[in-house]
């Protein structure tokens, strides 16, 4: 590998040669997102660049020799991201024994009860993570942290960093330890000869100048939009000016209103990603990532850490040739979407979707998208186009809750998406129930309790419903307005003092995200935990067959089997509501009937458990035709 990087690495005079790194992350599988693009951007503006994408090449290795640490991310579930993190904490600090420091971190996360208990999967039937899991594969989290820490070491020994005049790191939270061990040994190894650029969503304005100050090894920190940023830091480092330290900028130093975002100009000027790196490898398994465009079309959810504002996308076109390039390059059908959301302007992705079945473009998609902007025929052209592994921001059935989190969907929008989504075939529904929200209340809890026993035919693979806690991130409105949802004694995990010691840092560095301790679950919750248990291991039937002079429903969502029987208007409602027509004044005028006459048959529909209503707007329960 070192002399490939070298061949291809021959400086010129008109740019830089850079190295981009993305270390293991706490998904096995994960792939290069950004590196791979920036690749394409740095070489489209006269500079030489190559990706070492570590992340990709562990998941390969440990899949061809070690395929007992293959899922183990998974078992461990949401705390996954903190073993080999206090690892490379515990290597860099000195700690005499990784592994007692290691374990004593992960069971401090389990003795905070309010955090373990809303960390439950029903999409497996069964809860994750408990304290059973610990005991049982403490010598395998064991063994994982010193295979991966052998690995890097190994795979450090293959590369000419003197090639390089940056060595660029890519960091998400659950990177930053590792990131830091390499650039400690780099500079170790080769002091001021290499120059040390850390990026990414990591950096944020509250933490950067406090890593700079602790970390030495650092030279450069790229913050806000690292394409832009980086771009001015290699043209000024080419001049051999004197460059500070921190390059980019947020709209707003507080971090309140965000971090800019690029134009749709910009972005459709990128070239596509380079996966040249990764192919040359030849990993078994890898996807690849393009995006619609940048930021998120809302971007006022109280929880949320997204620290831009708005939304740019791309041209159907542009996103469409990137695709078929990425698909003809490489030969993978594995091509994801790096978006928040990529259905924010549902005309982009309605076109993009004519376009790869237009021209028979087959992929094997993953993508998240908003509840609000779908309909049955968008997500049937998503499934024909190959986007059919979908993460749906629901969050809550709760209509109070959804508006105290600050989400503009409704009740009828978030089960719409569910009972269309599998209407469509999607491969898999993914979507999170959170608990824990400061301004919610106990008839929040038994809100959702009531409109999941409405829709247990809905919670069946491929959806895959998760409860799960609220996460504090110190970029949401939730740790800036603190006091305004009523939160106070905000924590930190005990392990995070672990990772940071007090007397080895000068300057306390605030961590992107914390869990707290002051808000508690709700016991309605296990009584969700126990009803979802259940219906998962009963089949549950629930259809429509039309009739000569009504509709016949077959309902097995209680013990036993129950028929309706549905004559005359009642029939023509539900139906009517199964297809296009589902505001109350359409079907009024429709039938030509009173307002009076189709609220009573709607009413009747409701107690049955066959519609809900909000406003005016109807949803039929039912799926379209035979059984689930």
């Amino acid at each position: 590998m070192a002399a490939k990087l070298q061949d291809r690495m021959q400086k010129t005079d008109n740019g830089c040669s850079v190295l981009l790194v993305s270390a293991p992350g706490f998904a096995n599988g994960w792939t290069p997102l950004n590196i791979a693009r920036i690749k394409s951007l740095l070489i489209q503006k006269g500079h030489h660049a190559n990706t070492m994408p570590l992340c990709v090449y562990f998941t390969d290795y440990i899949t061809r020799h070690h395929s007992q640490f293959k899922k183990l991310d998974e078992e461990i579930g949401e705390f996954g991201q903190s073993w080999h993190e206090l690892y490379f904490s515990a290597t860099l600090f000195g700690h005499d024994n990784p592994e007692k420091l290691i374990m004593k971190s992960l069971v401090d996360m389990h003795l905070n009860k309010d955090i373990f208990y809303t960390n439950m999967n029903f999409g497996d039937n069964k809860l994750e993570p408990n304290p059973a899991i610990l005991k049982t594969d403490h010598r395998r989290i064991m063994n994982y942290c010193r295979l991966l820490h052998k690995f890097l070491l190994r795979k450090m020994k293959t590369v000419d960093w003197q090639a390089y005049d940056i060595i660029g790191f890519s960091t998400m939270e659950a990177q930053f330890l590792t990131n830091l061990f390499m650039a400690r040994l780099l500079k170790q190894l080769y002091g001021k000869k290499l120059t040390i650029v850390f990026g990414g969503p990591y950096f944020q304005p509250y933490n950067t100048e406090p890593i700079r100050k602790n970390f030495s090894e650092i030279d450069h920190i790229v913050v806000g939009n690292a394409e832009q940023g980086l771009l001015d830091f290699l043209g000024k480092f080419r001049k051999k000016t004197k460059l500070p330290k921190i390059f980019g900028t947020f709209a707003d130093s507080s971090f309140a209103k965000g971090s800019a975002i690029l134009s749709a100009d910009v972005l459709n000027k990128f070239p596509p990603p380079d996966y040249d790196d990764v192919k040359a490898a030849k990993p078994g398994d890898y996807s690849l990532t393009t995006y619609v465009g940048s930021g998120c079309s809302h971007s006022k959810c109280s929880f949320c850490p997204i620290t831009t504002t708005g939304q740019n996308l791309r041209s159907p076109q542009r996103i469409f040739d990137e695709i078929k390039f990425l698909r003809k390059r490489y030969g993978n059908r594995t091509i994801h979407f790096g978006d928040w959301e990529i259905n924010g302007h549902t005309k982009t992705i309605e076109q993009l979707c004519d376009l790869l079945i237009k021209n028979r473009i087959s992929i094997d998609s993953w993508a998240e998208i908003n509840p609000r902007n779908t309909s049955p025929s968008l997500l049937k052209k998503m499934k024909k186009a190959g986007i059919d592994n979908v993460q749906i921001g629901i969050e809550s059935f709760s209509e109070n809750l959804l508006r105290a989190m600050g989400k503009p969907a409704t009740v009828m929008d978030n089960v719409k998406v569910l009972k269309w989504g599998i209407e469509a075939g999607m491969y898999s529904l993914l979507f999170n129930i959170i608990c824990n929200h400061p301004l919610g209340r106990t008839e929040d809890v038994q809100e959702n309790f009531r409109i999941m026993r409405l829709i247990p035919h809905l919670l069946h693979r491929p959806v895959v419903a998760v409860l799960n806690e609220i996460e504090l991130y110190r970029t949401s409105r939730l740790f800036r307005e603190a006091e305004k949802f009523g939160i106070s004694g905000i924590k930190d995990f005990e392990y995070y003092n672990r990772l940071y010691p007090k007397k080895i840092l000068k300057n306390q560095i605030p961590m992107f995200n914390l869990a707290f301790r002051g808000l508690h679950v709700h016991p309605m919750w296990k009584r969700v935990e126990k009803y979802l248990e259940k219906i998962k291991k009963k089949p549950v039937t629930l259809s429509a067959r039309k009739l000569k002079k009504g509709l016949l429903i077959y309902d097995s969502r209680n013990r036993r089997v129950k028929r309706y029987k549905l004559y005359g208007l009642e029939a023509d409602v539900l139906l009517s509501a199964m297809d296009t027509i589902e505001n109350t004044d359409d079907l009024r005028r429709e039938h030509c009937i009173s307002e009076d006459r189709i609220n009573t048959s709607v009413n009747r529909l409701i107690k049955k458990g066959l519609i809900l209503k909000k406003g005016n707007r109807i949803l039929a329960l039912p799926l379209k035709a035979g059984a689930h």
